[in-house]
């Protein structure tokens, strides 16, 4: 936005002047609103910040101070899924994620924290490492790859496949369904049915057959046991299924998979690619992130790219349903009651740069606490595999620097606005 632009806010104030239909006006604000959070969400969210923190502009309303994120994410009896849950429901079937607090919800989120274990991280890593190492290591000084389809997306389908047990199904498949589904649940707010139909088909194709997979390994175990130490996620939930406490159905188990595809691999890849980005367009960061890379442990290199990612993160927020009348902020100069019903869009990427909790947010700090980053969310929906990405995003992204010089050959390219290819020159 140029000096001789509107403002964000009068822009958005003026199409209520311009039209009397609050439905026409709703369908232009989010349009704008959309358009301004994939090419300048950090400038909007500065002015709104400064100017009207939780703004409202019927119907839906965006949050944008630290502390009313996280109490808006932390409020999961007023703020809920439901926004996306009949998405999730149509598009994987009754996965966690679409669930509100309840007794189911606490059963199936245990079982698989159980079976995704936290004490699975020094495997996770040895995995990323063995992909990232086989990737970079074929690719020649020179020579021309792509650095989204030939790295940044298939590290982490790789090694998901893997552990979850399904690593005879094609990465390039997986792919498929996972960017359909995952468009269509967390991106496609307007309901744009060609969206929709495609992320039903993903579901149709997938659904038959990771269900064959779940009764070939069935097989398998009860032949041969399962004759190995590293027990897949697959694995460990078809032994729950001894247990009536911990029981899942095929079905259960097969939309589960599915849904850890499709929480995992976008985001993923987008972070990656996200923090090499920032890295590599930084030359007064770009040497130290090297130096940093080049240390066996990835920790060093993290705080890096999580500060980098805090400037270009995978995501800019997500939206929650108002299930009833809540005054956000209460007792704050800011204080503003939301009505039940309206859509809440809190925006981490915003929090992550007030100035109010965070020191210093317009430069670039590496040693933060771990709460100045807001890439997992809060509350009853945190990430199930934080964990794993605190590993996985760090370690590839640790690959790429210590491969070498790496040239950008053109622009990235996009489908259905997600990074699709990027072609590369390693030197």
């Amino acid at each position: 936005m140029t000096s001789a632009t509107p403002s964000y806010l009068d822009q958005l104030a003026s199409i209520d002047r311009s039209t009397s239909d609050p439905r026409q006006a709703a369908q232009q604000k989010g349009t704008l609103v959309g358009g301004w959070l994939k090419t300048e969400a950090l400038p909007f969210f500065a002015e709104l910040r400064d100017r009207q923190p939780i703004y409202q502009g019927p119907p839906f309303a965006i949050v944008t101070k630290y502390a009313d994120v996280m109490e808006m994410f932390n409020s999961d009896d007023v703020f809920t899924t439901d926004v996306f849950a009949p998405q999730i429901m149509r598009d994987i079937g009754p996965f966690v994620l679409g669930m509100r607090n309840s007794a189911e919800y606490d059963r199936q989120k245990s079982i698989l924290r159980l079976v995704f274990s936290r004490q699975d991280i020094t495997r996770i890593q040895t995995l990323v490492k063995q992909e990232t190492s086989r990737i970079l290591g074929g690719i020649a000084p020179g020579q021309q790859f792509d650095l989204i389809k030939d790295y940044t997306r298939m590290v982490p389908a790789l090694v998901i496949r893997r552990y979850l047990g399904l690593e005879s199904i094609p990465h390039t498949t997986i792919w498929q369904w996972t960017r359909a589904i995952f468009g269509d649940i967390f991106a496609n707010i307007a309901g744009d049915p060609a969206i929709a139909e495609a992320a039903v088909n993903a579901q149709a194709d997938a659904a038959p057959i990771i269900a064959r997979e779940i009764a070939r390994r069935r097989r398998t175990i009860q032949r041969q046991g399962l004759g190995t130490p590293n027990v897949t996620v697959m694995d460990r939930l078809l032994a729950c299924q001894q247990n009536e406490t911990t029981y899942l159905s095929d079905d259960q188990i097969r939309d589960n998979l599915l849904g850890m595809f499709v929480g995992t691999l976008s985001l993923t890849n987008i972070a990656i690619l996200s923090a090499y980005g920032v890295l590599a367009g930084r030359p007064d960061i770009l040497p130290d992130a090297k130096s940093a890379a080049k240390l066996p442990d990835h920790s060093a290199v993290g705080g890096y790219v999580w500060e980098a990612l805090r400037f270009r993160p995978p995501g800019t927020g997500l939206f929650r349903s108002c299930v009833r009348d809540y005054t956000l902020a209460a007792g704050t100069p800011r204080a503003t009651t939301i009505k039940a019903g309206t859509i809440v869009y809190g925006a981490t990427a915003s929090a992550m740069h007030d100035a109010d909790y965070i020191e210093n947010p317009t430069e670039f700090q590496v040693g933060r606490p771990d709460d100045s980053y807001l890439f997992f969310f809060s509350g009853l929906h945190s990430c199930l595999g934080k964990y794993f990405s605190q590993i996985q995003v760090p370690i590839s992204v640790q690959g790429l620097l210590n491969a070498g010089t790496i040239q950008f050959l053109g622009d990235m390219t996009l489908e259905a606005g997600f990074p699709d290819s990027w072609q590369v020159r390693l030197s």
